[in-house]
């Protein structure tokens, strides 16, 4: 049922926006006299608010087609000659179901959900032979049942990744409509409040669309009671912006969810909801006081005309739009250390998505097919890993394994034991104390990217690239800086402090404060421009919008800390916990 509400909301403010596109062109052309274009800032409305659904509905194309293999199940056919007729007839199909597509992949995620669950109840409610038959069971019987248990095990694994892959897929349609359709209708109706109904407007567009609202809801607009104190107007305007909101916060927060493997609590969820709310509106006032600041005023120095344009606003909304895209995408490419990870839709929702408001790269993944695929790339298992760690406890091994024979034929041990503990031998590195600080500086390598494994070359030249580091090497030979290193090295990863596969969550710090700085360059760019064309006059002067662009930009930052300090996942496994 939920599903189904969820889909209800989602075609509802799609069909929201066309009916405002169609009210506002009807009461435009009603007003001007069939000369629309004649009101460049009330046609420019329209223009937008099709532009928006426009570009939504080509982007639906983009992705029913870029996906069509996975959302028709014929994607494990791509290899397969016979089969490209059909891989082609399903990506035709795919681009004209592309509008009720959403929908059709909400649908496939509420299936693969619903057998994922029982799937796992089958699992966990299966009688397990070895405990309910007799001790004389014989060892095949409890064999066939572990087996069924594993195959189980893996129908679950198999569900659980279309189940999310469908999710992730619903997300990415929500995200867009709401990035693109919901927050320019946002901008639209607020400049309809507070623009369109000023004095000294040559029409106003906003009586007309209250006359349509009273033709489309069947009220006569003659002395009625809500037609008297504008109920009618107000209700449906401010509850269309809420709406709009509420789509935008929804989609953003679940894109969010999704992308983290559903690993947000509802507290959280809720947090990071109010995070990007403030953080929306903050953005989203940007273009409102742009094209506000462009329209004719009575100012306090008898000037009537802004000296920024209508023409020139548009101008720079697009350059700010285009930059920030450009930054965006720019810094994640070069700097994001998550970004290899995804696809090419994975990156542009995301870079979609940070015009709008600052989430750093995430994409979904499956944990356990992540780890085996660094397992591969780290040459490591379990296995050989205590296989060796075996061998080092045994002193016949240690010897043979890590040992050093010096000029004079000496065999002495690499490593040596102490009280039950492998440690490296002291007397292989030439100045005190040095294998701490070697111990120190390849740690720090390791976790500024733990998906690379390090080697004793890669290593040396990080080494020698710090300056205090490279001091003391200068002193060393170059075969003792390398025999130093590698002991080292080995120790650690013979301890697995380093070379070791992780799941390690994406560092985020430095993302987010790039991002922020945009923002704040931003606003402040736009503050500059509203200062420039003199603000709003209003009874009580001048007005800039300094104080909900300052005001949304600290609460933001308020809940987006507040989240990561106590509900995030990890918050307790770390020191330092705060968005990293």
């Amino acid at each position: 049922m939920l599903p189904f509400v969820e889909a209800s909301f989602f075609y509802l403010e799609k069909i929201k926006n066309i009916i405002y596109v169609h009210i506002f062109f009807s009461a435009l052309v009603d007003l001007s006299h069939n000369k629309p274009l004649d009101h460049p800032f009330e046609f420019s409305f329209v223009l937008f608010m099709s532009l928006a659904i426009s570009a939504t509905q080509f982007l639906y194309l983009c992705y029913s087609f870029y996906f069509a293999e996975d959302i028709f199940e014929v994607g494990h056919e791509k290899n397969c000659e016979h089969s490209k007729g059909k891989i082609i007839f399903f990506k035709i199909l795919a681009l004209v179901l592309s509008p009720l597509m959403p929908c059709y992949v909400l649908a496939n995620h509420v299936y693969y959900d619903s057998k994922l669950s029982i799937t796992r109840r089958h699992l966990q409610t299966h009688n397990d032979s070895a405990d309910i038959e007799e001790k004389d069971v014989e060892d095949s019987a409890k064999q066939i049942n572990q087996n069924e248990r594993i195959e189980l095990y893996k129908n679950v694994c198999k569900l659980e990744t279309k189940s999310l892959l469908y999710r992730k897929l619903y997300s990415y349609f929500r995200v867009t409509s709401a990035v693109l359709e919901s927050a320019t209708v946002i901008v639209v109706l607020v400049l309809l409040l507070f623009v369109t109904n000023r004095r000294n407007r040559s029409i106003k567009l906003i009586v007309g669309v209250e006359h349509r609202f009273y033709t489309f809801f069947g009220i006569t607009s003659g002395g009625a009671f809500v037609t008297e104190l504008n109920l009618v107007r107000d209700v449906v305007l401010f509850g269309s912006i809420l709406y709009s909101l509420l789509i935008v916060l929804t989609a953003l927060v679940k894109y969010w969810y999704q992308a983290k493997n559903l690993a947000i609590s509802f507290s959280g969820q809720v947090v990071l909801g109010l995070y990007l709310c403030f953080l929306t509106m903050n953005r989203l006032t940007t273009a409102v006081s742009l094209f506000a600041t462009t329209q004719p005023l009575n100012f306090d120095d008898g000037a009537k005309l802004p000296k920024i344009s209508l023409t020139a606003a548009v101008f720079i909304f697009l350059l700010i739009l285009f930059l920030r895209f450009g930054l965006v995408y720019f810094y994640k490419m070069k700097f994001c250390r998550g970004w290899k990870s995804g696809n090419m839709v994975d990156h542009w929702i995301n870079v979609l998505i940070n015009t709008l408001v600052v989430i750093p790269f995430m994409v979904q993944t499956e944990s356990i097919r992540v780890l085996k695929e660094i397992e591969k790339k780290f040459s490591f298992s379990p296995e050989k890993n205590q296989q060796k760690r075996d061998s080092l406890k045994r002193k016949t091994s240690l010897l043979r394994l890590v040992s050093e024979v010096d000029q004079k034929g000496t065999q002495s041990s690499v490593v040596e034991s102490i009280a039950g503990f492998v440690m490296p031998n002291m007397n292989f590195f030439t100045a005190p104390l040095l294998y701490d600080d070697f111990r120190a500086e390849i740690r720090k390598m390791w976790w500024e990217d733990p998906t690379t494994k390090l080697d004793v070359e890669t290593i040396r030249k990080k080494l020698y690239e710090d300056r205090g580091m490279k001091i003391i090497l200068n002193t060393m030979k170059k075969e003792d800086v390398d025999q130093n290193i590698k002991i080292t090295l080995e120790h650690l990863e013979y301890i697995g402090m380093v070379n070791t596969p992780l799941l390690n969550p994406t560092q985020t710090k430095r993302e987010y404060f790039w991002l922020f700085l945009f923002v704040v360059l931003e606003n402040f760019v736009a503050l500059g421009i509203e200062l420039g064309n003199g603000g709003v006059w209003t009874s009580q002067g001048h007005y800039y919008s300094w104080d909900i662009r300052f005001g949304t930009l600290a609460l933001s930052l308020v809940f987006l800390l507040a989240y990561y300090k106590k509900y995030h996942m990890t918050r307790d496994l770390t020191s330092n916990p705060i968005c990293g």
